[in-house]
């Protein structure tokens, strides 16, 4: 596509403009590519900055008409307006002992799509704008509303309800699989099953690490026992030839005596070890 001939400046967009950009979006969005690739690739054609064809697309979507009715909303981008509401709803429902997955799925209207773009926004404002969720926080106090506090409560819960750690594996299962697929350009049931191999693999490996080890303190155990019975062997041995010659007859009876008893627990160890 040849690059657009601009009919007025910068600061305006044509309409051959505004239609070209809706139009790539769109191709974007049938071929499950990043809005990201659109704004660069405008910016190309019109000769324009990608955050100036990113802040006019979403001012475009944002504003409704042609273009909004057109594109998906989980596009928009949240105002602080929006951001601080959000926030309140999620915070007041934990309190209450709903998880957050089910807040948004709600405020999503049971969209998926839509649960996720608000499910993603509170975790991503708890991250990075702590300043807004203590606003937000002081708020709700002030008005003698419960408050749930993301930094210090690891998840709120009611009486009586089973805590995360105590939810069935196929709920979380299910919580996963949802988040993956949203991932763009992942194949989730490979990923699953790469994830299915190593985890039998690493099961495993485990156990024969836990075989490995039993065995290892055995061989230390044992050789502890050989290292006393050859030491006490060595003690037999170097006591006898260390005595004079002319004594060594006499004390032949003894030696044989200690040798023997030295010898045997050394023969057994070593004998059960040949099998």
């Amino acid at each position: 596509m040849e690059l657009i001939k601009m009919t007025r400046a910068h600061a305006g967009w044509t309409e051959a403009e505004d239609a070209l950009l809706f139009d790539l979006a769109e191709r974007a969005r049938q071929a499950g590519r990043p809005l990201k690739s659109v704004f660069d690739e405008m910016a190309k054609q019109s000769g324009r900055q990608p955050n100036s064809v990113r802040n006019y697309y979403y001012a475009r979507v944002k504003s409704g008409g042609e273009a909004g009715g057109r594109h998906s909303p989980a596009f928009v981008p949240f105002t602080e307006e929006e951001a601080e509401q959000l926030m309140e709803t999620v915070l007041l429902a934990q309190a209450e002992g709903e998880s957050v997955r089910s807040c948004t799925l709600r405020l999503g209207g049971g969209q998926q799509r839509a649960m996720l773009r608000y499910q993603n926004k509170y975790r991503s404002l708890i991250r990075s704008d702590p300043a807004l969720v203590r606003r937000v926080m002081e708020k709700l106090r002030s008005e003698g509303r419960p408050v749930f506090d993301p930094y210090t409560e690891p998840r709120a819960h009611k009486v009586g309800r089973p805590r995360k750690q105590d939810r069935p594996a196929a709920d979380i299962a299910a919580e996963v699989v949802d988040a993956l697929e949203n991932v763009e350009g992942l194949d989730v049931p490979a990923l699953l099953n790469a994830l299915g191999r190593l985890a039998v693999g690493a099961t495993g490996n485990a156990q024969r690490m836990r075989q490995l080890e039993t065995q290892l303190l055995h061989e230390r155990e044992r050789s502890k026992v050989l290292m006393k019975c050859f030491s006490e062997l060595l003690r037999v041995n170097t006591e006898f030839l260390q005595a004079p010659m002319k004594s060594r007859a006499a004390k032949l009876s003894d030696y044989l005596r200690d040798l023997e008893s030295s010898v045997r627990p050394c023969a057994m160890l070593l004998l059960d070890e040949i099998g």
